[in-house]
């Protein structure tokens, strides 16, 4: 969850495209809305990404070009907005989860976002939330979210130019 919302499906230990490379582009499915009639085509993303956080925050404090650390400072300082956004976020994308959750029936999800790794009370909100709406598939956060992408990368690099698509390399980042 970073400027969008997107979901790695791996199935039988292959990344799954779908048509067009388009699987798992959660954050352009449509939402509802508080007005069903408008005919907006709202997307997931236009609510629960981290930049959609930023232009609430932006619009309600009428603060400019503001950061995920901006926001994080902000939620320190107990800034009101930034909390109620947050809380309408975490609300929000739990229930994303869930949708996601039953439609796939993942053994596991893992949550890749800097925001949340920066704030970890999210991660406990999100869990919390999936929780009363009676997931019980196990959320974890990935630590080092910034390198995710990078290291799967180099994993499906490494995988291909080894030859070696059956097998289980694992990745790490050197602390």
């Amino acid at each position: 969850m970073h400027k969008g919302i997107g979901a790695g499906i791996i199935l039988n230990k292959q990344l799954y495209r779908g048509f067009n490379g388009e699987a798992g582009e959660i954050g352009r499915s449509l939402m509802f809305t508080e007005n069903f009639t408008d005919n907006k085509n709202d997307k997931v993303e236009d609510f629960c990404s981290e930049d959609a956080i930023i232009d609430q925050v932006e619009a309600q404090t009428k603060q400019e070009h503001l950061t995920r650390e901006d926001l994080v400072q902000m939620n320190r300082d107990g800034d009101r907005v930034v909390q109620r956004e947050l809380a309408h976020f975490t609300y929000a994308i739990s229930r994303v989860i869930y949708n996601v959750a039953i439609s796939f029936a993942p053994e596991e999800l893992y949550l890749n976002s800097p925001l949340i790794e920066a704030i970890p009370a999210l991660f406990d909100d999100i869990v919390a939330n999936t929780g009363k709406l009676g997931m019980k598939i196990p959320i974890r956060l990935i630590v080092h979210s910034g390198y995710a992408t990078l290291l799967g990368c180099c994993s499906v690099v490494t995988h291909r130019a080894l030859n070696m698509d059956d097998y289980n390399l694992e990745f790490a980042i050197q602390e």
